[in-house]
């Protein structure tokens, strides 16, 4: 099985989906099989057995994801595949940002959570880059002030 055949079987196999491949060997058939495909129809082949074998896939994948991932801590409720947050059973509404920042420190409760890992994790600010634009903030304000002193003050 050839690269390209790989990555389809993986994505395939990540997605739940279904491919057709011309080769039915069956070298080729268990390679696929070993790379994470569900099945595998050999040549010739109805189009109703196709049909009815995508069926079974959504049907196996669709099963698999019905449960909802539910954060919670103390009276605060999030369901982070519906986007829904309750407080004592009550329903609020949050901006995305909001949200986001709920999930990560409702992710990480009972843990440490640093400034900069909500920078990364909520606005997507690179850490590593966020003290050198502080530090150019604070040059330029720096340099402000002195340009706007009087002479008399300047050293």
């Amino acid at each position: 099985m050839d690269s390209s055949s790989r990555q389809t079987a993986r994505t395939r196999h990540e997605n739940a989906g279904a491919d057709a491949l011309a080769r039915d060997s069956p070298v080729d058939v268990a390679k696929g099989l070993r790379y994470g495909a569900d099945d595998y129809v050999r040549k010739p082949f109805s189009l109703e057995e196709i049909l009815l074998r995508i069926t079974a896939i959504l049907r196996r994948s669709h099963a698999e994801s019905t449960d909802d991932l539910i954060l919670a801590s103390g009276p605060i409720e999030m369901n982070v595949d519906t986007h829904e947050i309750t407080v004592d059973e009550e329903p609020i509404t949050l901006s995305a940002t909001e949200f986001r920042l709920l999930e990560v420190l409702l992710e990480r409760k009972d843990r440490l959570v640093t400034r900069e890992l909500l920078l990364r994790e909520v606005w997507n600010i690179d850490f590593d880059s966020e003290p050198r634009c502080s530090t150019r903030i604070s040059r330029t304000c720096d340099e402000r002030s002195t340009t706007t002193a009087s002479p008399r003050s300047r050293p």
